[in-house]
């Protein structure tokens, strides 16, 4: 076996080893599951996660363009999702639960970013046993938070300019939250790294077809997240500039501009179409005006960054901010997220994913050609290995208070994550026996699986999908608490197009209302909980005069 191989040998193991990992804080929550209950394998922001469910569902159950399911207001169902559609598609080929795909998804793709990674770190380290520190510090290393938890919010959302820590708070800020929370950020970062790696051989070489493939893969991430093509498109014109100012730049100039036109020219369509879908769609317009994400105050993603972040600066200083050719990108990507995130964007904090590998590289750059000789000259007894592990081992907390504080959580707010057995089975009735599409109205909490479980819509159950979902959330307290006449709450059903009702564990905690059955018709009841079909009637329509929605405020 060649040197390369051998290392390359061990960046798979460990790349393996790190994606696995993630799927312990999984295994730790289900056995915190309370008896009687099943825990549903997500932790951290259940909301999101069970919204990338329901987008699975529906490629599971044949769609190939989606709606949110989160609402019920008129909408398009022309939204196209390439990512979510390909994990559905996958379910509904091998017949695998979606739960099943997600997740193997999620791991899957944890360890192809890791051996991109490794494979992009070639292009700016030579030396393999950096290379194979690079891979350790971007699968394990997070910011100061852990120093940081009780000095600063760990949510500063009414008031961004609070001090945070952003590798506590911002899961895209670290590659280890990202890897362990959500494979769309996970999916975007291989995307970027095989845009970048496309684009800079296209540079290098002058062929179109590097620039094509890149922009093969800038299509896809527009249409999967395309935020992160605001990150893309800012880094690679500060690379032109980086390398018009460089040697020969001057002439290489129109050809760099050609190829960075074709690559703009191949990935703005898809751009445009998220532009105009989230504009015109009148639900996901909405969506996006309550999808607000501020950057928090700058110092907060010093905190995020940690030992990496420090030593990035540090290194970007002693080279009096002039990188050497081959460090171009990483300084291009390091400052357009320096640029970027305080733009007047409404998705400013989205613009910090990825940015932890430049970080990485950078760091490795500086403790290798600036820290390590430093500290073996003050301290000639000093052996590199204890130094480079002090840096892993003080670069890691955070990731294991993040994963202890969010089984805290788990185990603190168990209805979260878990759903009562009873309630469970309802899904799964619902699942097998009510085609996908139909609505639902239930408690908020059972709002946020319906969609992801049964692939039905519901009246409420996500904060930025549901469309004014406040108002929502108060109406079904009303709905639920047996205060309203029957006749009432029928016609508030039918003007909100809502076809079943779904009476389990928290509905009932909410009230006793009555479904009699000459309204209402049983479909499914296991002696806990039970499902209505609302039966169809020519009552007159409900909420003209806003009747139901002042109740609903005056209750909440």
């Amino acid at each position: 076996m060649t040197q390369n191989r051998k290392f390359l040998a061990i960046a798979i193991v460990w790349s393996a080893f790190a994606a696995l990992l993630t799927l312990l804080p999984y295994l730790a929550g289900n056995s915190l599951a309370p008896a009687g209950t099943r825990f549903m394998w997500f932790i951290g922001n259940n909301l999101d996660q069970n919204s990338y469910m329901a987008w699975i569902k529906q490629g599971a159950e044949g769609r190939i363009l989606f709606e949110d399911k989160f609402t019920t207001e008129p909408q398009s169902g022309l939204f196209f999702f390439p990512f979510f559609l390909i994990l559905g598609l996958i379910s509904r080929l091998t017949g695998a639960a979606p739960l099943f795909v997600y997740h193997g998804a999620r791991v899957l793709l944890a360890f192809v970013l890791l051996l991109s990674a490794w494979n992009f770190s070639g292009r700016f380290i030579k030396d393999q046993n950096q290379r194979l520190f690079f891979l350790i510090i971007l699968s394990v290393s997070s910011g100061f938070g852990w120093l940081f938890q009780d000095k600063v919010s760990l949510n500063p959302e009414t008031n961004p300019f609070t001090l945070t820590a952003a590798d506590m708070w911002i899961t895209e800020t670290i590659t280890f939250t990202t890897m362990l929370t959500k494979p769309l950020f996970t999916v975007s970062v291989i995307s970027m790294l095989g845009i970048f790696s496309g684009m800079l051989n296209a540079f290098e070489s002058g062929k179109t077809k590097y620039a094509v493939f890149a922009g093969a893969a800038g299509l896809f991430l527009a249409l999967t997240h395309p935020y992160d093509m605001v990150t893309v498109y800012g880094v690679l014109a500060l690379l032109c500039i980086f390398m018009y100012f460089g040697p020969g730049g001057k002439k290489t100039l129109p050809r760099t501009l050609l190829l960075f036109s074709l690559f703009f020219f191949l990935t703005i369509p898809a751009m445009l179409y998220e532009y105009l879908f989230f504009t015109l769609d009148p639900v996901f317009k909405e969506w996006g005006k309550a999808n607000l994400t501020v950057s928090p105050n700058p110092y907060s993603y010093v905190i995020g960054f940690g030992l990496a972040g420090l030593a990035a600066i540090y290194y970007s200083v002693k080279k009096g901010f002039k990188p050497e050719p081959e460090e171009r990108l990483l300084f291009a990507w390091a400052l357009a997220f320096i640029m970027l995130t305080y733009f007047p964007f409404k998705f400013q904090r989205r613009l910090v994913l990825g940015v932890h590998i430049p970080l990485c590289l950078l760091a490795v750059k500086a403790l290798y050609s600036h820290a390590l000789p430093a500290l073996k000259k003050a301290i000639p007894a000093l052996k590199k290995q204890i130094i480079l592990a002090a840096f892993v081992i003080l670069a890691v907390p955070t990731n294991i208070i993040f994963i202890i504080d969010d089984l805290k959580d788990t185990a603190a707010f168990p209805e979260n994550y878990n759903i009562r057995e009873a309630d469970y089975q309802a899904l799964r009735w619902i699942d097998n026996n009510i085609p996908e599409g139909h609505t639902f109205i239930s408690s908020f909490l059972m709002g946020v699986y319906l969609p992801s479980e049964t692939g039905s819509k519901v009246y409420a159950g996500h904060y930025d999908q549901t469309i004014d979902w406040e108002r929502k959330r108060k109406e079904i307290r009303v709905f639920y608490s047996g205060r309203v006449p029957v006749k009432e709450r029928l016609e508030f059903l039918r003007a909100n197009g809502i076809e079943y009702v779904l009476l389990g564990t928290w509905e009932k905690l909410l009230g006793k209302p009555e479904f009699p059955d000459e309204y209402f018709e049983k479909v499914f009841d296991n002696g806990d909980t039970a499902v209505f079909r609302v039966k169809d009637g020519h009552e007159r329509p409900f909420l003209q005069d806003g009747s139901f929605q002042r109740r609903s405020n005056s209750a909440g």
